[in-house]
């Protein structure tokens, strides 16, 4: 505004100092000069201008004045229309700024509202820390309270369930809802570190990370009245940077070639060793909160399970009392790879030995015992299907799409038999 008025007051100067000379001009009267009288300074007739040169210098004035004063017009009316955009634009940033006073008021007003209503909490932080995954912001800031809140109201439930369904008995409908409820809350932390934290498991991979489990047993712990110590922190921390590095090593062993279950079922392979060592930091009270040996190992209800990253990955093979195996593990790999009846009717030794590499997974189970995945089950019905799985891929599959489905098949066959 300054410049646009300093800009106003030069020109309309200049307007003045343009038009002098013809003010003067047409203002000036001719002298009466007294007769005989010579007035100083004026030339003898001789020495005068002639007429005609003094009345063109005198147009020639006058033109140079209008070309002036024309000039001046038209920069007063740049200088007006920069004035007006000028206050067009203070006016906007007026409203703006009132706008923006209105938004700070109203928040203001909802922030002491929500003091008023409950204290606020400090931001949460991982209370186990180590290398690069405590500056990735999902599990630095994450609320590690409402985490280890939910696997501490869940524990107790799951280990209700798991009774439950060994006596062969069907859990109520609220003992369900209130496990969803609390599992939500889980979900919300997982959510958010999805594609965050390395797996070769589709499904809860993320979750079942290290630097996940150990802070949601911190907190799960520290809920129930049995915090770890500094030193059990601090131990289970270096167990976390162990895993790292036999991840890493593992990476590099893999090459175009490798199955995606050899992956994934190494992947657990590590994942239950990290268990096991986090556990033995615990004391005995310790581990019985955070896993019961009621829920130890089962799939979907052991927290801290490897198992979790198998979740949506089983294909149960369902052997009913006088069948066998061997039928409906052959379905079951038609059904995921599309092999056709001859290669496995000429490779009919493979499921042989499928079956042979077994034992364990064939004992008669009820039909709601049949719903219990265990890991370590599942975990041995992957290796031994990874190995037909290789030799089918070298020596039998000829169709490419069949070797690509061979390779890249993630569902683990789970054999598995109905009691008479």
């Amino acid at each position: 505004m300054e410049r646009v008025a300093t800009i106003v007051g030069s020109l309309i100067g200049g307007i003045i100092l343009g038009a002098l000379p013809v003010w003067v001009l047409m203002q000036k009267t001719p002298e009466t000069k007294p007769e005989n009288s010579q007035p100083a300074g004026v030339q003898e007739k001789s020495e005068r201008v002639p007429a005609a040169v003094a009345d063109e210098q005198l147009k020639s004035d006058l033109r140079r004045a209008r070309e002036d004063a024309d000039a001046a017009k038209s920069a007063l009316s740049e200088a007006q229309e920069q004035l007006r955009s000028a206050r067009a634009e203070g006016k906007a940033a007026t409203e703006q700024l009132e706008r923006a006073q209105q938004d700070v008021t109203r928040l203001e007003g909802e922030l002491a509202q929500a003091r008023a209503g409950q204290p606020q909490a400090a931001t949460p932080r991982a209370p186990i820390t180590y290398g690069k995954w405590a500056e990735l912001p999902e599990l630095r800031d994450a609320d590690w309270q409402e985490t280890g809140g939910a696997a501490k109201a869940m524990i107790p439930m799951l280990k209700q369930l798991a009774e439950l369904m060994e006596k062969g008995e069907q859990p109520p409908p609220a003992l369900m809802q209130k496990i969803g409820e609390e599992n939500r809350k889980l979900i919300s932390l997982y959510a958010k570190v999805i594609g965050k934290l390395p797996t070769h498991s589709s499904v809860n991979g993320e979750f079942a990370h290290p630097f996940l489990l150990m802070n949601m047993l911190a907190m799960q712990l520290q809920a129930a009245g049995e915090p770890l110590s500094e030193d059990q922190k601090a131990a289970i921390a270096r167990h976390g940077e162990d895993y790292d590095r036999r991840w890493e090593a593992l990476q590099k062993g893999y090459t175009e070639h490798s199955f995606k279950l050899e992956k994934k079922l190494d992947e657990a392979d590590l994942k239950e060793w990290f268990k096991a060592l986090m556990l033995a930091e615990c004391t005995p009270e310790q581990r019985a909160i955070a896993v019961p040996p009621e829920v130890d190992g089962i799939i979907g209800l052991d927290l801290y399970s490897a198992g979790l990253i198998f979740s949506s990955g089983i294909t149960p093979a369902v052997i009913n009392p006088g069948e066998q195996a061997q039928p409906k593990l052959a379905d079951a790999l038609k059904a995921a790879t599309g092999i056709d009846d001859a290669t496995l009717e000429s490779a009919a030794f493979l499921l042989d030995e499928w079956v042979r590499g077994i034992p364990d997974l064939l004992e008669p189970k009820t039909d709601i015992q049949l719903q219990l995945y265990r890991t370590a089950d599942v975990m041995q019905a992957g290796r031994a299907q990874l190995k037909a799985g290789r030799v089918l891929y070298n020596d039998y599959a000829r169709d490419q799409k069949v070797k690509d489905a061979l390779r890249g098949a993630e569902s683990v066959i789970l054999p598995l038999a109905r009691a008479g």
